[in-house]
């Protein structure tokens, strides 16, 4: 018996889909460039890709062997291309190229995708999706590419998923290496499809067991979110003429762009209500929080989950975290819009990770974890600065009654406080216990002052001969750069106000990079 082929799009890349009524022992004849590919499309749950026996025969697998079986070649696939650039370099053990083992697996994954059950499906298609190439195929038939879309879709809304765990982790990856394409959005059934899957999120009531992934999918939205700044950015930082020139194509990028913004941010009310969900959770990693904090730090909100999380911070972050991870979430917490609203928390949670970092000093090698440390500290700066502003503001509106009153004590009214501060420092021995104990309070604040004033030298000293080994190894990129200048400049020093001869400003050596 022979094969039967339906057409079920017209003018798509790929036109047949097999409904799997017939059997043969037949091979099927499928050509890619005039060269003939080595394939058997599956026919009552039944295939064999790209058979490592080469004689005539016809072999017959289960179904889910021809998965392994294809998952297999995808794997293969990946490394190949990996290591050969040249999509017609003849890698295969039967001469095919790069092209025709794509076209081969992909051919496969077409015939067989709609009679699978749906976990496999799913995972088939992540791992599709995660090789670079055939992710490109998929998304440039935009027929077949609804089709997978609209499929997982399908499953969603069936009730009764077994293991549902597994069917959220699989979409949340799926969705996050959409997000990653640049043109994402940009079609109807892409923002339907973001939209419903985070609806069903949010609908469930534990979501826990996939958090990992989740907080992954909030990092792909944030760089999404900030790469579409940046292309905004761009076009209006352009000359006149040239926008001029290219008017209506810059118009229509605009609108492309914000329309994309538009749809993200319907999102965040959906993410805000999954955060009142996770907000108990106590089992977060230290990536987890920092991808929170920088969705929430993106889009300039506010939630309790902050909270919650910086009160607990000695849970999530210790002395043993990854470098990296303790300088991004310092970054993130110096970087939040309220952070003077909520002082103490935010303040303790600054504390307690910047001394760990401080601690482990010596493993800031990485210019990359240099620049948010640096960066953080200079956040936290400003912040404080602010506090010093809006407390003076206070102080002054208070006292601005008192001003015109003090203007006319004279010399005698400062004469005798200064008469009364002497005897009370003659009088020490005598005083209350209250007033020693106010002393000894002082002298306590003086000496964690100078104690703060040694780190912070050792500190600086210490960034100082990290910046000159980053100058030596030609470690320093313009961003790096402008952060070493921004802390530097806070210690400068002119050399003509120094005793040392041979002084050079760190200040001065960027500039002359410069």
């Amino acid at each position: 018996m022979s094969k039967i082929f339906y057409k079920i799009r017209s003018g798509s890349y790929f036109k047949l889909y097999h409904r799997n009524i017939v059997t043969t022992n037949k091979k099927t004849k499928i050509y890619h460039k005039n060269t003939k590919l080595d394939l058997y499309v599956p026919f009552n749950k039944n295939i064999n890709v790209n058979h490592e026996r080469l004689d005539g025969n016809f072999y017959m697998y289960d179904i889910n062997s021809s998965i392994y079986r294809i998952l297999k070649y995808v794997h293969i696939l990946k490394k190949k291309c990996n290591n050969h650039n040249d999509s017609n370099t003849k890698t295969d053990k039967k001469r095919l190229s790069i092209d025709q083992q794509i076209e081969q697996i992909f051919i496969s994954y077409i015939s067989l995708y709609k009679n699978v059950e749906k976990n496999m499906f799913l995972k088939l298609t992540l791992e599709v999706l995660k090789c670079p190439k055939l992710n490109k195929k998929l998304m440039s038939d935009n027929e077949f590419y609804e089709d997978v879309v609209s499929e997982i879709l399908n499953y969603d809304n069936k009730e009764g998923i077994d293991n549902k765990t597994y069917f959220y982790e699989c979409v949340i990856k799926i969705l996050s290496i959409f997000i990653k394409t640049n043109d994402f959005f940009e079609k109807t059934f892409q923002k339907l499809f973001f939209l419903q899957i985070l609806e069903n999120i949010n609908t469930e009531e534990n979501i826990n067991n996939y958090m990992n992934n989740f907080t992954f999918l909030l990092s792909c939205v944030t760089h999404y979110n900030r790469n579409l700044k940046n292309q905004l950015a761009e076009i209006y930082e352009n000359a006149p003429t040239v926008l001029l020139k290219n008017a209506p194509t810059n118009d229509k990028n605009i609108l492309i762009i914000k329309e994309k913004k538009q749809i993200i941010q319907n999102s965040v009310p959906i993410i805000l209500n999954i955060f009142d969900k996770i907000k108990i959770y106590n089992y977060f990693s230290d990536i987890d929080i920092c991808n929170i904090f920088d969705f929430l730090n993106e889009f300039k909100q506010h939630h309790t989950i902050k909270n919650v999380l910086c009160k607990d911070i000695h849970k999530y972050f210790t002395v043993s975290s990854e470098i990296k991870n303790l300088c991004l979430f310092l970054y993130f917490l110096s970087s939040c819009k309220y952070f003077l609203h909520y002082k103490i928390i935010n303040k303790e949670a600054y504390k307690y990770i910047y001394n760990i970092i401080v601690y482990r000093k010596n493993e800031l090698n990485n210019p990359n974890n240099m620049n948010f440390f640096l960066l953080a500290i200079l956040k936290h700066n400003t912040q404080v600065r602010q506090e010093i502003n809006l407390n003076i503001k206070q102080t002054t509106k208070k006292l601005h009654n008192v001003i015109y009153i003090n203007k006319i004590l004279g010399k005698l009214e400062k004469r005798k406080k200064k008469d009364q501060n002497i005897k009370r420092i003659k009088n020490i021995i005598n005083t209350k216990l209250s007033n020693k104990l106010h002393l000894c309070l002082n002298l306590k604040k003086s000496i964690i002052q100078k104690r703060k004033m040694q780190n912070q030298k050792k500190l600086y000293f210490f960034i100082k001969q990290i910046f000159l080994k980053f100058l030596k190894t030609n470690k320093l990129n313009n961003k790096l750069k402008k952060t070493f200048y921004q802390y530097f400049l806070l210690y400068h020093i002119k050399k003509s106000h120094t005793r040392k001869k041979n002084y050079q400003s760190p200040c001065d050596i960027i500039r002359n990079l410069n």
